[in-house]
């Protein structure tokens, strides 16, 4: 190639050879920045989350447990409260449940309906 057509060029395109000649030097410049810096591995960098997200774990965890066991005591007095008021109701209604078998509920409901007591 010819060095008096490159520089006749260069006179008549001077504005786009210091334009290209700045991108150049910018994108020469950025590599030689990225290649000279260590990067720092992931462990170092995430190390702060990863200690957070293991303590939020476990807090979440011992709150779960102790929700699980209010749960399970709530229902076990659940349990008991509403065998307490079965076994009272059962007991209130003794007569009731005297009556035991059909033959006898037969014979009973007509007089129970005579006096009005069942409609």
């Amino acid at each position: 190639m010819n060095t008096e057509k490159i520089i006749e060029l260069f006179t008549q395109n001077k504005n786009h050879a210091i334009a290209s000649g700045f991108i150049l030097i910018l994108i020469l410049c950025f590599a030689l920045g990225r290649y000279s810096v260590a990067t720092p591995s992931k462990d170092d960098l995430c190390d702060p989350e990863y200690k957070t997200i293991t303590g939020l774990k476990a807090e979440l965890s011992k709150k779960d447990a102790a929700c699980e066991k209010r749960l399970r005591t709530q229902r076990d007095d659940d349990d008991v409260e509403c065998k307490k008021r079965i076994r009272k109701a059962v007991d209130d209604n003794k007569d009731v449940n005297d009556v035991v078998t059909c033959e006898e509920v037969k014979v009973l409901i007509e007089p129970c309906r005579k006096r009005g007591l069942l409609r």
